[in-house]
């Protein structure tokens, strides 16, 4: 084997393997995750047991989550910091129930579904068929519009069951998570390994003696 042969390949998997960026899945959750306060797993599609107004949030979860009762307007804050990194791409959800009950046909629904805004953006407009549906809400959001080091906040505005009356409807948020995906900023130097330049070294070594010996 020449070594045109040999350093060629080495060369191109040190340069591969140095420029290769790190990345990270970043997970923020508010809430337990306790089907609603009700302890085990819970089915999105399955049927809430009850719509009797309830508050069953416990020390893992933050105001508003596992109430089932006239919430009115949600804000979920979730702290970020990337770890210097840069964000990809992101996903906020919340597992509801009872977030839109039914189609009035007009007669007093503000807006047909719970609205969800991200940072004080509209992300999304969500509604379930069944007024005690257990449901996640999933929506992208930019990643221009996270705040690194910062709060971010998720708001989660039920509709208005009948608009003259000002009544909020009455469900519950399991819990609300913000995932992001991230990967090493484009500034970010990345060294070449040191047994490279030993490698590199060696093989030029080896091509001055072998011309010297021709």
């Amino acid at each position: 084997m020449t070594l045109k042969r040999l350093w060629r390949p080495a060369l191109a998997a040190a340069l591969l393997s140095a420029g290769q960026a790190s990345a990270a899945s970043l997970t923020f959750t508010l809430g337990d995750e306790d089907c609603f306060g009700l302890g085990g797993p819970c089915a999105d599609g399955s049927d809430f047991v009850s719509v009797a107004p309830t508050d069953r949030s416990g020390p893992g979860d933050p105001a508003g989550t596992d109430v089932f009762g006239p919430n009115g307007t949600l804000n979920f804050s979730f702290l970020v910091d990337l770890g210097g990194e840069v964000a990809t791409s992101a996903t906020v959800s919340a597992r509801t129930v009872g977030l839109d009950l039914v189609d009035l046909g007009g007669f007093g629904d503000a807006f047909i579904g719970a609205r969800f805004l991200f940072n004080g953006v509209d992300i999304g407009t969500f509604s379930t068929g069944s007024p005690l549906e257990i449901a996640t809400a999933s929506f992208a959001v930019a990643p221009g519009a996270l705040m690194d080091l910062a709060i971010n906040m998720l708001t989660i505005v039920p509709e208005e069951a009948f608009e003259q009356f000002q009544v909020f409807e009455d469900f519950a948020v399991d819990f609300a998570r913000l995932s992001i995906e991230t990967q090493a900023g484009p500034t970010a130097a990345v060294p070449l390994p040191g047994a490279l330049w030993l490698l590199l070294g060696g093989l030029g070594a080896l091509g001055a003696l072998r011309r010297k010996a021709a």
